[in-house]
């Protein structure tokens, strides 16, 4: 299968994660909005000891947050990717029957291959990564609501970017398809 044809028809696949990650950081942008007016009622400081608890359990959320996704998006690609050169990789089963939610997923994987594997990867592996900070943002928003303090809006802010930097645009999906393809060669090639 030529480039051409894999990349072809990649734009829905790439569309429907641009909305979900879309739908994310809007989720979080709204809460913030809400968090930032109800927050105007807050006085810093006035729930001092309470406040410095969850200043401190935000802390270890975020750090905790960070260095899962640093490691679980890279494991998922990492097995994924195996099983490509295996020839092991498994489609998920379509939800609801042949004519369900994901009953798109086979004749995409027949059409496109390793390269319609990888994307199934790649949305998976951003979903993951996109979650794991979107749920730590979430909590400094509630620390924010519940103290005031400007450092949980910052930090609330941060991981809402960190959210915004998982929208795929098509390049960087197909870029990033390629380098895998390629890797996916070598594993091939060298029986890893």
């Amino acid at each position: 299968m030529s480039n051409a044809s894999w990349q072809e028809k990649m734009g829905p696949p790439i569309r429907r994660l641009q909305v979900v990650v879309g739908a994310l950081v809007l989720g979080q942008v709204t809460f913030l909005a809400v968090a930032i007016v109800v927050g105007r009622n807050t006085v810093v400081g006035q729930a001092d000891d309470l406040g410095k608890l969850l200043m401190g359990a935000g802390v270890l959320c975020a750090a905790a947050a960070l260095v899962a996704r640093g490691i679980v998006p890279a494991l998922i690609v990492s097995r994924a990717r195996r099983q490509i050169a295996n020839r092991t990789w498994q489609a998920p089963e379509p939800v609801a029957g042949p004519h369900g939610p994901d009953a798109h997923l086979v004749p995409f994987i027949e059409a496109t291959g390793d390269a319609g594997r990888l994307m199934i990867v790649l949305e998976v592996r951003t979903l993951i990564a996109a979650a794991l900070l979107e749920g730590v943002g979430f909590f400094w928003i509630v620390i924010h609501m519940i103290t005031g303090n400007p450092v949980s809006l910052g930090m609330a802010m941060l991981f809402l970017l960190g959210v915004a930097c998982h929208f795929p645009t098509r390049s960087r999906a197909i870029h990033w398809i390629e380098d895998q393809l390629r890797v996916v060669k070598q594993e091939r090639q060298f029986g890893r």
